[in-house]
């Protein structure tokens, strides 16, 4: 298991987002901010084991993209405040969790290009003498036609 905390600004102050993925992906996400036993403080608890609770829970979707589909929904909540300008601009708690989040999916995306292109690498370069043993993946493919969205959708856009 490896861990990633990242600081991110946001109008609630500086908040520590710490990630914990297995070779899966992301697994459980703490989120830290202000003095413990304020209620911002309970509030990115409460947010963290949320978010930890549907990582952890079955699904068609594998955790990575679970995370992904998280950090899509979360992304842009405002408040009344902002910090940053542009792309960097944070407006909220859960805007600077989904921002930490994208952050750390797009580590291991990287992470895992970089594995690859080693693997590759490597294996133009070694010989089995002809011997080739081949591996067949029996996991059937997941298929998304049955998913659907469900939930509270904005009065206004829709």
């Amino acid at each position: 298991m490896q861990g990633y905390t990242r600081q991110v600004s946001a109008p609630e102050g500086k908040i520590n987002v710490t990630i914990n993925s297995d070779d899966h992906g992301p697994l459980e996400v703490f989120v830290n901010v202000g003095k413990a036993g304020s209620d911002i403080a309970a509030l990115a608890e409460a947010l963290g084991r949320l978010i930890s609770l549907n990582l952890r829970v079955l699904s068609p979707l594998s955790q990575t993209d679970r995370a992904k589909e998280i950090a899509e929904q979360l992304r842009g909540i405002g408040g009344s405040r902002s910090v940053g300008f542009g792309m960097q601009q944070v407006r909220s708690l859960p805007d600077a969790v989904a921002r930490a989040l994208e952050m750390h999916l797009e580590a291991l995306e990287a992470e895992q290009k970089e594995v690859d292109t080693s693997a590759s690498g490597t294996d133009s370069n070694t010989s089995n003498n002809g011997n080739e043993a081949q591996v067949e993946d029996t996991t059937p493919p997941l298929s998304l036609t049955h998913l659907s969205v469900t939930g509270n959708l904005c009065p206004k856009c829709g």
